[in-house]
């Protein structure tokens, strides 16, 4: 989305020049820079779910992290722990015994 020098500048302005998320200072000039020391971006936060609220933050801080990777089991030659067994359905309801049958249903 485009945004115009007037609009940049209060967003730029909201945080003092610093980003919201880390504290870096940030030039009005890097805004879209990303691979300059300074460099923005807008980060839309949502403080509730009715309005949006529009902060700078550096680059570093709006890069999406890595996804964690899944633990290992200690002593298992797996890199990967495996989920346990499914357990078997448990059955649920009345289940007839010869002495519950009324007599002459045998």
């Amino acid at each position: 989305m485009a945004f115009d020098r007037d609009t940049l500048e209060s967003i730029h302005d909201a945080t003092c020049g610093v980003c919201h998320r880390c504290g870096r200072e940030l030039e009005l000039a890097g805004y879209g820079r990303k691979s300059e020391p300074g460099g923005w971006e807008i980060d839309a936060t949502r403080p509730h779910p009715k309005s949006t609220v529009l902060l700078p933050a550096c680059v570093a801080c709006l890069r999406p992290q890595p996804a964690p990777q899944p633990r290992r089991e200690r002593g298992t030659r797996d890199a990967v722990a495996r989920p346990a067994a499914p357990q078997p359905p448990v059955r649920i309801g009345y289940a007839a015994r010869p002495r519950d049958t009324p007599p002459g249903q045998r």
